[in-house]
């Protein structure tokens, strides 16, 4: 049987469940689409950005957690960029520990408040054919 909270009818609850994840950046200050509607419509003040867009990050391999990693052949087409969704991270030591890739299928929006920005970056080209090269993908599938 799971232990009763003690509380009122009238108070509130707030339950929140925080993982520190490492994400990559997508879109940088994204913004309420009202107070957007409303600043275009002459009626209301500029919005100011509050949340940016981020691909999380998830291991590839769990060395102290063995049979959780992810099959090898998988991880062979991420690594080679066959599978545009997935955008793969070598471990380089600081953020990232491990091999990993970014989830660009599972975009995340979070406010200025839950970020820590790190040192760490994939290189821009890098980054910017990945995100090419899934657009296109999206693009393709939405055609079909």
């Amino acid at each position: 049987m799971a232990p009763e909270l003690k509380i009122r009818m009238e108070e509130e609850l707030v339950v929140k469940k925080v993982k520190r994840r490492p994400a990559v950046l997508i879109l940088r200050d994204g913004c309420d689409p009202r107070k957007m509607a409303t600043r275009i419509s002459g009626i209301g003040a500029r919005p100011n950005p509050n949340f940016h867009i981020f691909a999380p990050i998830v291991s590839l391999r769990e060395e102290d957690n063995l049979g959780n990693d992810y099959p090898q052949p998988f991880m062979d087409k991420v690594v080679a960029a066959e599978l545009p969704e997935f955008i793969h991270l070598p471990a380089e030591g600081t953020a990232i520990k491990k091999e990993s890739m970014a989830v660009l299928t599972q975009l995340q929006s979070h406010t200025e408040k839950a970020i820590e920005e790190t040192d760490s970056a994939p290189a821009q080209d890098y980054l910017g054919t990945a995100l090419e090269t899934f657009w296109q993908d999206l693009e393709g599938q939405i055609m079909q």
